[in-house]
C-alpha cells in the first residue's frame, strides 16, 4: 500500500445531511446517532471503510469545520479509530481547506491523497495542482471522491478509495447515476 493521505470532511461525507431534506429515511443502510448536540445519519460500511482503509496505511486526517472535541464525539459514537485533524490555516485568498492541505505539505511534502469532500470545486482542484507544477512536486491526485452530500460515500467512491490507495495513479471515476 502506498503512503496515501485521505483527508475527510464529515457533514455531506460521513453524515449523510443535506440542506434540501433527509435523503436517507426508510433506507435501513443508514443508521443515526448523536454527536457534537446533532444527530448524524451515516452508513456503518464507510466507517468500517475508512478504519480498514487507515489499518491499511492510509493516513486519515479530518479536514472539517467540526471542532476537535466534536470529532472525538463523533469517533466515539460511530466507531472510528483516532485520526488526526487539520487546524483552519490563514487562508491568502484560498478556501481554508486548501490552505490546510498546502501546509501539511509544506510541513510533511506532498504525498499521494484523496479529498472526499462535498464542497470541492474544480478551482480547488486548479489551486492545488497549480502549487504542485511550480514546485515540481506533482502526486497522484484523486478526483477528489463526487459526494453526493444527502447520502454521502457511495460504495463505488468507497470502492476507487480503496483501490486509489493500493495504486495511487489516476482511476476514471464514473458520475453517480
Amino acid at each position: 500500500m502506498a503512503n496515501v493521505r485521505l483527508y475527510l470532511d464529515v457533514d455531506g461525507v460521513i453524515n449523510a445531511w443535506s440542506p434540501f431534506g433527509d435523503f436517507t429515511s426508510g433506507d435501513d443502510r443508514y443508521r443515526r446517532a448523536r454527536a457534537a448536540g446533532t444527530v448524524v445519519t451515516y452508513r456503518p460500511v464507510v466507517v468500517d471503510a475508512i478504519n480498514t482503509l487507515s489499518r491499511s496505511g492510509v493516513e486519515v486526517l479530518w479536514l472539517t469545520t467540526w471542532k476537535e472535541q466534536d470529532r472525538a464525539e463523533l469517533t466515539r459514537a460511530l466507531g472510528f479509530e483516532q485520526f488526526r485533524g487539520l487546524t483552519r490555516e490563514q487562508e491568502n485568498g484560498l478556501w481554508w481547506k486548501t490552505a490546510a492541505i498546502l501546509n501539511d505539505f509544506e510541513q510533511r511534502g506532498p504525498a499521494p491523497f484523496i479529498w472526499a469532500d462535498d464542497d470541492l470545486s474544480i478551482f480547488e482542484y486548479d489551486n492545488l495542482t497549480q502549487y504542485l507544477l511550480e514546485r515540481d512536486q506533482m502526486v497522484a491526485i484523486a478526483p477528489m471522491c463526487p459526494v453526493e452530500p444527502g447520502l454521502g460515500l457511495s460504495d463505488d467512491e468507497l470502492e476507487f478509495m480503496y483501490r486509489f490507495s493500493v495504486n495511487p495513479e489516476p482511476i476514471e471515476v464514473t458520475a453517480r447515476d
